[in-house]
């Protein structure tokens, strides 16, 4: 399961979680997929030494291109329009991300053990801070549930978990070398313009977390 994903797991009905696992268990699905190639070129963006748009710039000729190609599939085509709508969302956020010392992750461990549960946390970049503290980004594209004041707290809550697994992530697998820092572990929501920080109370939310795990662990085979 992504961690994306079980952050959604965090904040959904129980249907909704059920749903959750069955989509989980698709390997390849195209779900999974989706945003792909966007996320490959807002990565290279951020963790560009000079902050370069050519990545960006290369991804929406692309994106333009194959939307008016009938020779891809409709789901390839709307997801390139999409991809389109989502980039112009992110280059509304560089005020946002510019001070912040995105950089490369380092080659191995992409997935962390939680109760049970093999969660995927593939950060996008690396955040360096001062003193040897470190942390880590999430890119999160995600669609609008709505313009209630419920559906933007239920967002809220998926980045903060999110960001909370980040935290987590950085601690297990760069740990030893570094200190993760909380205030430097962020999930980017794109098509909202939101940079979402893992909060204070971390301790909880692992708890919360690891009690999730044992669920799905548990409803795995059966969902």
């Amino acid at each position: 399961m992504s961690a994306n994903q079980l952050a959604q797991f965090m904040v959904a009905s129980d249907t909704g979680r059920l749903g959750i696992i069955r989509k989980a268990r698709q390997i390849g699905s195209a779900g999974a997929i989706r945003y792909s190639d966007l996320r490959r070129a807002v990565r290279a963006h951020l963790t560009h030494p000079y902050r370069s748009n050519e990545a960006l710039d290369a991804a929406a000729s692309m994106f333009q291109q194959k939307s008016n190609d009938n020779s891809h599939s409709d789901y390839g085509r709307d997801d390139a329009l999409k991809s389109i709508e989502a980039l112009e969302s992110f280059r509304r956020m560089s005020n946002k991300l510019n001070a912040i010392d995105f950089a490369p992750t380092a080659d191995g461990a992409k997935t962390i053990m939680i109760a049970g549960v093999e969660v995927s946390v593939n950060l996008d970049a690396l955040v360096n801070g001062t003193g040897g503290r470190i942390g880590g980004t999430l890119l999160r594209f995600s669609q609008s549930d709505g313009e209630t004041d419920e559906a933007t707290r239920k967002r809220q809550e998926v980045g903060r978990y999110a960001a909370t697994l980040v935290f987590v992530f950085v601690g297990q697998v760069y740990g030893d070398k570094n200190t993760a820092d909380r205030s430097l572990c962020s999930s980017i929501d794109v098509q909202f313009n939101d940079v979402i920080y893992a909060p204070t109370n971390t301790s909880v939310r692992v708890k919360n977390i690891e009690s999730a795990c044992r669920f799905i662990s548990a409803a795995w085979s059966g969902a």
